[in-house]
């Protein structure tokens, strides 16, 4: 007997006329690593960030003052760094095409940090409630998602699949993972990730992955902001019976009394966009149809060893990541980049190819404008 709807006493989900899909629905991909859609929130327009690791669903402040929804307490943000307490509301609704959640509450807080990392006018974070309650199938390659009743369901004939198990200490899912042959961790599934693999310090330091490797440096976002991290090359990882090579891995630093909390870390963007994937939260299990057009195993990664943040018409260089040809050429953190390839940077560089620059072959020349006019020209290398 196909599983009914996952009870929840405060979330309702309906579809339109009887109907049990939305259909196929477009969305943007941010930088290939954030799915954002447009929907309605108690009638206004928003932009929806996708994100299966939010615990509850996250409106920005100036939206829940906007719509004057009651405060019904506080709840607990966890931003992967620190708990926060955060303003709770209730009587939100949403609606995608021909779905319509009703009965959310929400947690309100400040998404000017999300917004600047993303490029986008975020305005809600929808998180668990739909996944727990609906089949969501994301066409990554087709960038289209649809939301469905379980009942019914069926997979595609060519999908791999995997279990996606209730997180032991949150409202998450997490999936086995293997880690280059040597051990296998449970990490979470979080399309809100925009780093492909994140793993939590307990579990890099028992298998030893630091051991006869470079470790570099990034930075990863959350919430509350950008903190930075070690970052190393996984020589392969496996998921569903399928193999990814050189897979780049944040390091998380000790999170303390908060580690209990995460488990072994995260798996996130740019390894499942690799696929059409589809979530079944009523029966613990994850799809993947592998993106026959990818050059199969091979994840796109940065080269440079810059990390920057848009600011206007510039970028600011945020890191320069250890043993990066940026370290190299003696770049510094605070130094502003204004042109690519004689590319002047605009409003168009994240929702053009523009930002992806760093991600091209070793060896690939790349000419640097910055704001003073001078020019500086960065070899693209493997350095981790």
């Amino acid at each position: 007997m196909p599983p009914a709807m996952a009870a929840d006493p405060e979330t309702q989900i309906r579809f339109e006329s009887g109907q049990r899909t939305t259909g196929w629905q477009p969305f943007t991909f941010s930088r290939r690593s954030r799915v954002v859609l447009q929907g309605q929130a108690n009638g206004a327009r928003v932009e929806i960030l996708l994100d299966s690791g939010a615990e509850k669903t996250v409106i920005d402040r100036r939206l829940g003052e906007a719509l004057k929804l009651a405060r019904v307490g506080a709840a607990s943000l966890d931003d992967r760094r620190a708990v926060a307490s955060a303003e709770l509301v209730s009587g939100l609704e949403l609606t995608i095409g021909a779905l319509h959640a009703s009965g959310l509450t929400a947690v309100v807080t400040d998404l000017a940090a999300v917004r600047s990392q993303t490029g986008l006018d975020v305005d809600v974070i929808l998180g668990r409630e739909i996944f727990e309650q609906t089949v969501i199938d994301i066409d990554f390659p087709g960038q289209r998602i649809s939301f469905s009743h379980p009942e019914g369901f069926s997979p595609p004939p060519s999908a791999t699949s995997t279990a996606l198990r209730p997180f032991p200490s949150g409202h998450g899912r997490v999936i086995e993972v293997g880690v280059e042959d040597r051990t296998v961790g449970p990490l979470e599934f979080d399309l809100g990730s925009g780093s492909a693999v994140v793993l939590q310090q307990p579990f890099w330091t028992s298998a030893r992955l630091t051991e006869g490797r470079v470790v570099s440096s990034s930075l990863i976002g959350t919430i509350g902001g950008i903190r930075e991290t070690g970052l190393i090359s996984l020589r392969s990882i496996e998921l569903a019976g399928i193999r990814l090579t050189n897979v780049e891995t944040v390091l998380a630093p000790s999170r303390g009394t908060l580690e209990s909390r995460m488990g072994s870390g995260t798996i996130g963007m740019p390894v499942l966009s690799q696929f059409r994937l589809i979530t079944d939260y009523t029966r613990q299990r994850l799809y993947l149809v592998p993106d026959l057009a990818a050059k199969p195993g091979q994840l796109p990664r940065n080269r440079s060893g810059l990390r920057v943040l848009q600011e206007g018409g510039s970028l600011r260089v945020l890191l320069v990541a250890r043993h990066s040809p940026a370290e190299q050429a003696g770049w510094r953190a605070g130094e502003r980049i204004v042109a690519i390839d004689g590319r002047p940077v605009d409003q168009t560089y994240w929702s053009s190819d523009l930002w992806r620059w760093s991600e091209g072959t070793a060896g690939t020349k790349v000419s640097l404008t910055l704001a003073d006019g001078t020019r500086r020209e960065i070899v693209l290398q493997d350095y981790f």
